[in-house]
């Protein structure tokens, strides 16, 4: 009864924020994101691969996408990317401040 109905409409509002994040990532970016991560797809675009990876939220998928450093980098969606360069400017910046 109600219990069902209430994890079910929990269920549904989590899937709802899942996000899609498309990635150029080389190839050992790759090897490790089909071990650790929700891979949807790949392909070969030159010397690089369009990786296709599925996130429960906008913040896990801000703190993955920042740990691959510069072996991948968000091509979509936008806000993901803003997010990701507000968070470096925020490191240089502290990086530079620093004594």
């Amino acid at each position: 009864g109600e219990y069902w109905k209430s994890t079910s409409a929990s269920f549904l509002r989590d899937a709802s924020r899942a996000l899609v994040v498309t990635f150029a990532m080389s190839d050992r970016a790759l090897e490790n994101a089909k071990s650790y991560l929700d891979v949807l797809s790949f392909e070969r675009a030159g010397d690089e691969w369009r990786v296709r990876v599925q996130f429960a939220s906008i913040d896990y998928a801000e703190r993955e996408a920042f740990a691959y450093d510069d072996a991948a980098v968000v091509l979509e969606p936008p806000e993901l990317r803003e997010r990701l360069l507000e968070r470096a400017r925020a490191l240089t910046a502290r990086y530079n401040s620093a004594t």
